[in-house]
């Protein structure tokens, strides 16, 4: 996965610890930040290539096995941001 899907992470993270701090207007926010890029960079992933060469075939092989690490992770952090969500 790409870099833009670790943002999610931060904002997350930086959610947990402004509403430890009371600021639950801001810390919404950054729960919501984290969804949006969550499920963009999960969709954006998961869309099929329409490029059909042997060459692609074999990168899109490869591409594949590392979705497939990585998506209980990101799943993960939706559900968590979810709850995040929905306690703030």
């Amino acid at each position: 996965m790409d870099d833009l899907s670790f943002k999610a992470d931060t904002h997350l993270n930086t959610c947990a610890v402004l509403s430890l701090m009371g600021r639950h207007d801001l810390a919404m926010h950054h729960a919501q930040s984290a969804i949006m890029i969550v499920q963009s960079s999960l969709l954006m992933e998961l869309m099929p290539d329409t490029v059909s060469s042997s060459k692609n075939k074999n990168k899109l092989q490869s591409h594949q096995e590392e979705i497939k690490k990585d998506f209980k992770d990101r799943v993960s952090i939706l559900a968590v941001s979810y709850h995040n969500l929905g306690v703030e």
